[in-house]
């Protein structure tokens, strides 16, 4: 049976290797740093009772100049300077578990944590910076849209409109 928990120390994070040597470092070396600063929150992929981690997704917050959003989703915007969001700051699969849908998995669960969480603080979507081309692929099958400098985002409307 597949859980998804917030991460914590009893995980085995010095196993994984999801073949992204900036993934597999942050895991293994930065992550319970930024637990610790509270500037992002991660949350593993693993099976009940075990401490192997089949992949995991961080979460925080970001704002973007609302210049630098599309011109359709702009005009639907308040005129502040500021668009908020939640940035899907990584997101990986162990190179032993690809091919299992397991990314998609943990894409789902992060918008759905983004829905949940955009209960008590605003944001307007789920933004992206995705590594290369293969992951932009990736998250344009879920329907997010490139716009500044590489990023990518889904709307949280889109996200509910979506998931519910």
């Amino acid at each position: 049976m597949l859980s998804i928990s917030p991460f914590n120390k009893s995980f085995d994070r010095k196993s994984f290797t999801c073949g992204e040597p900036l993934l597999d470092a942050y895991i293994r070396s930065q992550v319970s740093q930024d637990l610790r600063n509270k500037v992002a929150s991660c949350f593993i992929l693993h099976e009940q009772e075990q401490s192997q981690i089949l992949g995991y997704y961080t979460l925080s917050t970001l704002s973007i100049e609302l210049e630098a959003i599309p011109e359709d989703f702009k005009k639907k915007l308040p005129r502040y300077p500021q668009v908020p969001m939640i940035l899907l700051g990584r997101l990986a699969v162990s190179q032993a578990y690809k091919g299992n849908g397991f990314g998609e998995l943990l894409l789902i669960s992060a918008c759905h944590k983004s829905l949940q969480i955009t209960d008590s603080i605003g944001a307007w979507a789920v933004a992206v910076d995705p590594l290369h081309d293969q992951a932009r692929a990736f998250y344009s099958k879920y329907g997010f849209i490139e716009f500044h400098e590489g990023q990518m985002f889904l709307t949280i409307k889109d996200i509910q409109k979506n998931l519910i």
